[in-house]
């Protein structure tokens, strides 16, 4: 009976809709080199930040100041590689940026705690990747293998503004690769370690 008052005194459940901008970029740990036939290219991750988008649904279980706060959300996330040609033989293209964008389910599950308004957070994202716009060479037989789903965490701070509309903004970092390797049709993979971090600037409302 003292367990039930408890948590009807000061147990809450808000289910809400949330979305907002991710600004992210693409580490690679190794420089990765592909060649073809006599031309070989390195492959380097660019610190540049890229704007991606969010959209989705979250619910907050509330009691006392702690809370748990489960996601889902579509999110289209970008980053950019330079690729260098580094014999040169066309000297009219010897290095370049190629864009990469991908499509994913991202599922966050968020352990915070309220000091009045503000609010901190922290908590593990499972993502599985549903598209992806990544080759970042043209030639036969290449192409890039990418994880199906990553594990990441966040961690980030927000506000409530009259107990309905949060606003937050979060780092997102990789725990594992984004990519496992590349194929160039030799039948010998090369390893590929990137990995994608963003920052998550999220703006919801709780009904």
């Amino acid at each position: 009976m003292g367990l039930s008052l408890v948590t009807v005194t000061y147990g809450q459940i808000d289910f809400g809709i949330k979305g907002g901008i991710n600004t992210g970029w693409i580490r690679m740990d190794d420089l990765v080199k592909v060649q073809d036939g006599v031309e070989e290219y390195s492959l380097e991750g660019v610190s540049n930040l890229s704007v991606g988008f969010h959209g989705g649904l979250m619910l907050r279980i509330t009691l006392f100041r702690a809370y748990l706060q489960p996601e889902i959300y579509f999110s289209s996330t970008k980053g950019e590689v330079t690729v260098k040609d580094i014999h040169g033989f066309n000297p009219d293209r010897t290095e370049w940026v190629e864009k990469l964008e991908f499509g994913r389910i991202d599922i966050p599950v968020m352990i915070g705690y309220k000091a009045g308004p503000v609010r901190l957070n922290l908590g593990p994202v499972a993502s599985i990747l549903i598209s992806e716009d990544a080759d970042l060479l043209d030639f036969e037989g290449y192409k890039e293998k990418y994880k199906t789903a990553t594990i990441g965490f966040q961690a980030g701070a927000g506000v409530d503004i009259i107990n309905k509309i949060t606003l937050d903004i979060r780092y997102e970092g990789n725990l594992s690769k984004l990519g496992d390797s590349i194929d160039i049709g030799t039948g010998d993979p090369i390893n590929l370690d990137t990995r994608a971090s963003q920052l998550v600037i999220s703006l919801g409302v709780l009904f």
